[in-house]
């Protein structure tokens, strides 16, 4: 997943439920949708389990897809929150605007860039 980097299973679980406590403090609930657009990496596994302890659907896209596919799918799927890798912060940042479903359309917009182990959330 990672070359360079390692977690054991305890540290994995207690990054998962920091993740999971803060996705539920920001209105993810059983069955809302966050969307995923990064690589494979170390965060992408503790957003998995973060939304698998919420009950929460991940939705991957596919980074190959054009700016207005993945535009499409976010919406189409009604993401409510998008996690994006460091490489593609500026593309969710280009379709807030066009996503109606999304928590931005409603003054509370969550962009989330992943960054090593820590995750920073940008309003």
């Amino acid at each position: 997943m990672d070359a360079c980097r390692t977690t054991t299973f305890l540290e994995y679980r207690e990054k998962v439920d920091i993740l999971a406590y803060g996705l539920k403090k920001i209105g993810i609930k059983k069955g809302g949708r966050i969307g995923v657009l990064g690589k494979n990496s170390i965060e992408y596994f503790l957003i998995y389990g973060a939304a698998a302890a919420l009950g929460a659907i991940i939705v991957p896209v596919n980074s190959r897809l054009t700016q207005n596919e993945i535009g499409f799918n976010l919406n189409d799927c009604e993401c409510k929150l998008v996690f994006a890798g460091k490489e593609y912060s500026q593309v969710v940042q280009d379709l807030k605007e066009s996503l109606p479903s999304w928590f931005g359309r409603q003054g509370h917009g969550q962009r989330v860039i992943w960054k090593g182990l820590t995750l920073k959330v940008e309003g």
